[in-house]
């Protein structure tokens, strides 16, 4: 029997500099360690997908730059797989 672990997924982010926008996507799954997640994740601006990956170890860092200098509303979508169900969250940065 396969167990399909629940997920929970946290954004952290800053802009260090004009333009640039440093975020950490973190999932993980209650009952086993942070570092045993792994399955696809999207990131979107708005409604625009910004970047497309495999997460590996249940943290990764992304650096965008090139951004207008207001709010951006980031959404991180971890995508559903066999072994880990899905989990979204939404959060607000403030870009200098």
């Amino acid at each position: 029997m396969r167990i399909n672990w629940g997920t929970r997924s946290i954004l952290r982010g800053t802009s260090p500099s004009r333009g640039r926008l440093g975020i950490t996507a973190i999932v993980y799954a209650a009952g086993t360690s942070q570092s045993a997640v792994r399955g696809r994740l999207a990131i979107y601006d708005g409604r625009r997908m910004v970047k497309r990956t495999w997460l590996r170890g249940g943290r990764k860092v992304f650096r965008f730059t090139g951004l207008q200098a207001r709010r951006h509303n980031i959404k991180m979508v971890f995508v559903s797989n066999p072994f880990y169900a899905g989990s979204r969250t939404t959060k607000a940065f403030y870009v200098h």
